[in-house]
């Protein structure tokens, strides 16, 4: 399986530390340099920052040097990166929270796949209490509607 990563859902697991998830259920996380740079970016958390300077051996950056020239404008520098990359490796999956990524991931046949969807994944393992994962990730932020999180919420109870 090959899972390419955009920041956000790194970023948002790294503040939970929950971001062993990712090998738990990937095995291994594939990110390009400009996603690694936002995790090491001064305005980053320091405990994000201070994980990226010191990345795990399940996470590989890979650098990309055929961006899609098609992506839209309005997407970051990593989510072009991430999509570009999984594009290149024929991810199983790429990992974007960003509603604008997502739709341009499918557009181009990716799969993907967001923060919500590892801690998903994670608690139909039996590996964390979802409605508590939810409230954790509301709380720095993330925005999710409340019929998303009842209609999964509801499937865990």
């Amino acid at each position: 399986m090959i899972v390419v990563a955009d920041t956000s859902p790194l970023n948002y697991l790294v503040q939970m530390g929950k971001e062993v998830l990712l090998h738990e259920i990937y095995g291994s996380v594939i990110v390009p340099p400009a996603v690694v740079s936002e995790l090491r970016h001064a305005g980053a958390p320091d405990v994000v920052r201070n994980w990226a300077f010191c990345l795990p051996d399940w996470v590989t950056i890979d650098s990309i040097f055929n961006m899609d020239k098609t992506l839209p404008v309005v997407l970051g520098q990593g989510e072009r990166e991430a999509i570009s990359l999984a594009i290149k490796l024929s991810a199983t999956f790429v990992l974007l929270d960003d509603g604008a990524g997502r739709k341009a991931a499918k557009h181009r046949s990716l799969i993907p796949a967001g923060t919500l969807a590892v801690l998903i994944q994670a608690s139909e393992r039996g590996l964390l209490h979802l409605p508590s994962a939810i409230a954790e990730l509301r709380g720095l932020g993330f925005r999710v509607s409340d019929d998303l999180v009842n209609k999964y919420t509801k499937l865990s109870s």
